[in-house]
């Protein structure tokens, strides 16, 4: 049975989508953790949430990595994929962060804030979790390199960014060093 929040991305949409015919499992999610954390993170531990984990990859390469990982998805089918991993089931257009503020040292969302209708408000909830010191990586398909196509393959996407459109974001959510 679809949740009425899974009605926007379809029936079983990660086991379909993100099925591990269609998106066979690679060392990358491990490479790309290590290139953040030594690039922009700057550290191998602490709390981290991924914020539209899906299957749960990055959230296995950032554990591998010495963080204390969490994870929120709008599908339940990731809750399952994730075990034992702690995952939360919430809209992000709908509902806020059942987490406690100033929480985290590292958020983290790959292929997520495209998706959304209102990204000011998951910025905002986003900044709300982080620690002082702590950091936001997003990572988006570029609109200015990708509108040919790629941002058109997944019909749930909504919002294209550009470097600059994404940084303003990050600027009027009140992040700074963006």
């Amino acid at each position: 049975m679809i949740n009425k929040d899974e009605k926007n991305q379809g029936n079983e949409y990660l086991s379909k989508i993100y099925s591990f015919e269609r998106r066979p499992l690679s060392d990358y999610p491990n490479q790309l953790a290590q290139h953040l954390c030594k690039k922009f993170i700057r550290k191998n531990q602490g709390k981290l949430l991924d914020v539209g984990c899906g299957r749960g990859d990055m959230l296995r390469a950032f554990k591998e990595n010495n963080f204390s990982v969490f994870g929120i998805d709008l599908s339940t089918e990731s809750k399952e994929m994730c075990k034992p991993i702690d995952v939360q089931n919430i809209n992000l257009e709908d509902d806020n962060f059942d987490y406690s503020e100033k929480e985290f040292d590292v958020i983290f969302s790959k292929s997520l804030i495209e998706h959304l209708n209102n990204p000011i408000n998951f910025m905002n909830s986003c900044k709300k979790l982080l620690s002082e010191d702590g950091c936001l990586v997003i990572m988006t398909p570029s609109w200015l390199h990708h509108h040919w196509g790629p941002f058109y393959l997944d019909h749930t996407h909504r919002t294209p960014f550009t470097l600059q459109s994404i940084k303003d974001l990050g600027y009027l959510a009140g992040f700074e060093n963006v």
